[in-house]
C-alpha cells in the first residue's frame, strides 16, 4: 500500500509504506512553483482516504435527503433509494477505514436497509 504525502513550501516528502518499512524521499526545494500551488497542495493532501470516502457518502446522503425534503422524490422513488444506498454505502466504507464501530454498525445497517427497499421496488415494478 502507498501512502503520499507532500510537505508544501519548502520540500515535497513522500512516504512508502510497504511491508511495515517507511523509506523516505526528499525533493529539492522549488519543486512546487508559487504559494498558490503551495496552498491548494496543502489542502488537497490534507485529505485521507476516509475523509474523502466519508465526505462522498454524507453528500450524497444530503442531496437525496434534500430532494425529498424539497418533495422533488419520493422516499419510494429509485432515485433516491439509490443515493440513500451509495451514500450509506461510502460513509460505512469511510467508517472501516477509520475503525469507527458505532459508525460501521449504523452505515452498515443503513445501506442493508436501502439495499432492501430497492430490491422491494424492483419486485413492485416487475408485478
Amino acid at each position: 500500500m502507498f501512502l503520499v504525502r507532500r510537505r508544501c513550501f519548502r520540500h515535497s516528502q513522500i512516504e512508502l509504506f510497504n511491508q511495515n518499512r517507511v523509506k523516505r524521499f526528499i525533493k529539492p526545494a522549488g519543486y512546487l512553483k508559487t504559494r498558490e500551488e503551495n496552498a491548494i497542495c496543502k489542502l488537497i493532501m490534507q485529505f485521507t482516504t476516509g475523509e474523502i470516502l466519508g465526505s462522498a457518502g454524507v453528500t450524497l446522503l444530503l442531496i437525496a435527503f434534500l430532494m425529498n425534503l424539497l418533495k422533488h422524490w419520493k422516499q419510494e422513488s429509485p432515485s433516491y433509494i439509490l443515493l440513500n444506498t451509495f451514500g450509506a454505502g461510502l460513509a460505512c466504507a469511510s467508517s472501516i477505514v477509520i475503525h469507527f464501530i458505532p459508525f460501521i454498525i449504523l452505515e452498515g445497517i443503513w445501506t442493508l436497509v436501502s439495499l432492501i427497499a430497492l430490491i422491494n421496488y424492483f419486485k413492485k415494478k416487475k408485478m
